[in-house]
C-alpha cells in the first residue's frame, strides 16, 4: 500500500473493498446455516451489489451530484464517480479567476506555455495532453487545458477527447444462449453502450478500422485538392503536379512504400499539405532525398523529451551511447551530418554538424530562447564525444509566422547544407512552394527504389 498510495488508482483499492464487504456480508451468514444456504446467501448478497453497483456507477448518465455544475454532471455521466472526482479538483482550481490569472499564456501555435512562480508547462492543442504531473500520471484533462479551453471562449471547458476510452463508462458483458448457459465463442464478449446497442468485440475493431480509413482518405483527398488547387497555379511544373496528384489518389494510402530503410507508408506523406504539421516519417523520408546529394548522412533520435525544472543529482543523457557512435561514423564518411530533432513531439528544430570546419549549427524557426537552450543540450552532448573541438554556432534562418511550418523550415535549412539548389524564398506562396518541393522529392527517391 505505502508504494500505491501516490499512483492514479482513483482512490479505489481493491483491500478498501473487500474488507468493507465482508463486514456487510457477516450479517447475512450465521453460524448454524448449512453449506446450501450459505452459498444462497452469499450468491444473493453478490447479486444485489452487482446491481446496484451497476445502476450508481457503470451506467452512464444515472448519476448525479448536486454539487457539480452542469458540465461537470456531464463528465459524471460518461465516467465513473472516481474519474470525475479527480477531474472535479482541476476544473475547481481552473475556474478560479485568482489562481487562473496568476499563469502567464504564451501561444506557440500547436502549443501553449504555462507559466507560473517558476513553474513552466507545455500543451497540447490537438490533443489537450500537458506535461504536468497530473496529465502525465492520470492521463485526464488537467487544469491547464481547462483554462486554456476557457481563455479561448470554447462553450464546454472540459476536453471530453482528452478522457481515455479505458476510463469512460462502457462495460462488457457475457452473452447467453437460449439456454441461459454462457457462449465460450471469442465472440460471445460484447460492448453495450446505453441507448445505442450491443456490438461484439470485432464488430468493435472493425468499425474502428473503417473510421481510421475514412480520416486516412479524408486526408488523402485534402492532399489533392491541395495539390490541384494551390500548387498548380503557383509552380510551372503541371506535369509532375499531374503525375504526383495521380500517383497518391491511385495508391492505396497503407501501402508501404519500400527501399527507405524504415516504416513509411503513402497516407505518412498526407502531412505535406497546407496548414499541417510535418510527421517523423515524413521528415526521415526527405532526409533520404537529401542523402542523394552523397555529401551528407542523416542520424534520427526519438523526439526528446522536457527536462525537469528541479535538475536532479545526476542527469540523464539525452542521447544514447549508439547514437554518438553513429554521429561519430557518419562524420568519418560525409562531411554533413543532419539531426531533425522532434522536441516533446510538438515542435522541430535541427542541427548540422560540419565535419570539414568543425562547426555545429543550431536552428529554431521560432528563435525561443527555451528551444535553443534544449537544442544547446543536446549540442554539448556531442561536442563531449567527439575527438575534435566543435564551435557551436546558432544559425539566424527563416522564422515562421504561423503554427505548422516548424518541419518545413527544418527541412530547407537541412536543404541549404546539402545543397545550393534549395529554395530561397520563405513568403506565404514560398512556403507552399517548399511543401511541394519537399513531396516532389520524396517522391523522386520512391520512383528510384
Amino acid at each position: 500500500m505505502t508504494y500505491r498510495k501516490d499512483l492514479p488508482h482513483f482512490n479505489n483499492h481493491t483491500n478498501n473493498r473487500v474488507e468493507s464487504l465482508f463486514s456487510k456480508v457477516k450479517q447475512h451468514l450465521k453460524d448454524h446455516h448449512t453449506m446450501n444456504a450459505s452459498l444462497r446467501a452469499l450468491l444473493s448478497f453478490q447479486r444485489r451489489k452487482e446491481e446496484a453497483y451497476y445502476a450508481k456507477v457503470e451506467m452512464p448518465g444515472t448519476l448525479r451530484d448536486t454539487t457539480y455544475s452542469e458540465e461537470m454532471n456531464i463528465v459524471l455521466g460518461m465516467t465513473t464517480r472516481w474519474v470525475a472526482a479527480a477531474i472535479s479538483s482541476q476544473y475547481d482550481i481552473a475556474l478560479d479567476p485568482e489562481f487562473a490569472s496568476s499563469y502567464t499564456q504564451v501561444d506557440n501555435g500547436a502549443t501553449v506555455t504555462f507559466r507560473r512562480e517558476a513553474h513552466e508547462y507545455l500543451l497540447l492543442k490537438e490533443t489537450f495532453k500537458c506535461d504536468c504531473e497530473f496529465s502525465q500520471t492520470m492521463q485526464l484533462p488537467c487544469r491547464h487545458a481547462i483554462i486554456w479551453r476557457k481563455t479561448s471562449g470554447s462553450p464546454f471547458v472540459i476536453p471530453f477527447s482528452a478522457i481515455g476510452s479505458s476510463q469512460l463508462a462502457l462495460h462488457h458483458k457475457i452473452q447467453l444462449d437460449s439456454e441461459g448457459e454462457e457462449i465460450s465463442d471469442a465472440n460471445g464478449y460484447v460492448l453495450v453502450i446505453e441507448k445505442i446497442g450491443t456490438y461484439t468485440r470485432e464488430q468493435v475493431r472493425q468499425t474502428k478500422w473503417l473510421w481510421n480509413l475514412q480520416d486516412t482518405c479524408r486526408r488523402g483527398v485534402l492532399l489533392c485538392t491541395w495539390l490541384n488547387n494551390e500548387v498548380k497555379s503557383l509552380v510551372n511544373e503541371p506535369v509532375d503536379v499531374s503525375v504526383a496528384f495521380d500517383d497518391l489518389l491511385k495508391t492505396w494510402p497503407y501501402l508501404p512504400i519500400p527501399g527507405f530503410g524504415f516504416d513509411v507508408a503513402e497516407a505518412d506523406l498526407f502531412c505535406v499539405r497546407g496548414n499541417t504539421w510535418l510527421n517523423d516519417a515524413t521528415m526521415r523520408a526527405f532526409c533520404v532525398f537529401l542523402d542523394t546529394y552523397k555529401n551528407n548522412t542523416t542520424v534520427t533520435i526519438p523526439p526528446v523529451k522536457k527536462q525537469a525544472l528541479k535538475k536532479p543529482v545526476k542527469a540523464e543523457p539525452i542521447l544514447a551511447d549508439q547514437q554518438l557512435q553513429q554521429i561519430h561514423s557518419g562524420l568519418t564518411s560525409r562531411q554533413y551530418l543532419l539531426m531533425p530533432i522532434n522536441l516533446s513531439g510538438a515542435h522541430w528544430v535541427c542541427l548540422v554538424i560540419d565535419g570539414i570546419s568543425k562547426k555545429i549549427e543550431l536552428y529554431d524557426s521560432m528563435g525561443s530562447a527555451m528551444y535553443l537552450k534544449r537544442l544547446k543540450d543536446i549540442a554539448d552532448e556531442i561536442v563531449a564525444a567527439l575527438p575534435d573541438a566543435y564551435e557551436e554556432i546558432t544559425v539566424n534562418g527563416p522564422l515562421q509566422h504561423d503554427g505548422d511550418s516548424c518541419g518545413v523550415l527544418v527541412c530547407l535549412q537541412l536543404w541549404k547544407c546539402a545543397s545550393a539548389e534549395a529554395p530561397s524564398d520563405v513568403t506565404k506562396s514560398g512556403i507552399t512552394k517548399l511543401r511541394w518541393k519537399i513531396l516532389q522529392g520524396i517522391l523522386k527517391v520512391k520512383r528510384r527504389l
